[in-house]
């Protein structure tokens, strides 16, 4: 069994080792403070470094911006001119197209009376001959008819001209016979 007074020692002396510990906790942390202090300042002179090349950086950024723009106008420029052109001569052709539209649709417009009045015509002229043919045929007809009876009537005359001519040649044999008879008396 340990010795009492060694243990009242022990007693006594917990205290003061609560106590170093305790300095030496405090110790660390002051240790670490200065340690973040150290890592602040590091930290602030990077942030105030980087805070300097930010500046520089927007001012550059700034600069490229306003010479991007510069560079821009110059180079929109020619192209603003050319879509100016471009609009112009759109509004020529479209102006140009709706006349020419107009011009057309007017003269769609005069060809399709035109041809109606030819069909008109055309309509008219194909009655006029149909009853001119029709005319020309009935007319024809008693043509053929008329001609018919002057055919026919000249038949007829032709047999009584044939049978008179017969008659007469028989009459001039008569003759010629009676001649001969009373020559040859």
């Amino acid at each position: 069994m340990p010795d009492p007074s060694l243990r009242q020692l022990l007693d006594y002396a917990r205290p003061i080792r609560d106590f170093a510990q305790t300095l030496q906790t405090a110790l660390r942390l002051i240790e670490v403070a200065v340690e973040a202090e150290a890592a602040l300042a590091s930290a602030t002179a990077r942030s105030q470094a980087a805070m300097k090349r930010a500046q520089e950086l927007e001012m550059k950024a700034s600069q490229v911006e306003a010479e991007m723009l510069a560079q821009r106008e110059i180079l929109l420029a020619p192209v603003r001119e050319e879509a100016t052109k471009l609009e112009v001569e759109h509004r020529k052709v479209r102006d140009e197209i709706q006349r020419e539209r107009a011009l057309l649709d007017e003269e769609r417009g005069r060809r399709t009376s035109i041809l109606r009045a030819l069909d008109e015509q055309v309509e008219s002229a194909k009655r006029r001959a149909e009853e001119s043919t029709l005319a020309i045929k009935r007319s024809t007809k008693a043509e053929q008819d008329r001609l018919g009876d002057d055919l026919e009537r000249l038949r007829i005359q032709i047999q009584e001209t044939k049978v008179d001519l017969e008659r007469a040649r028989a009459d001039y044999r008569g003759i010629q016979q009676a001649a001969a008879k009373l020559a040859g008396r």
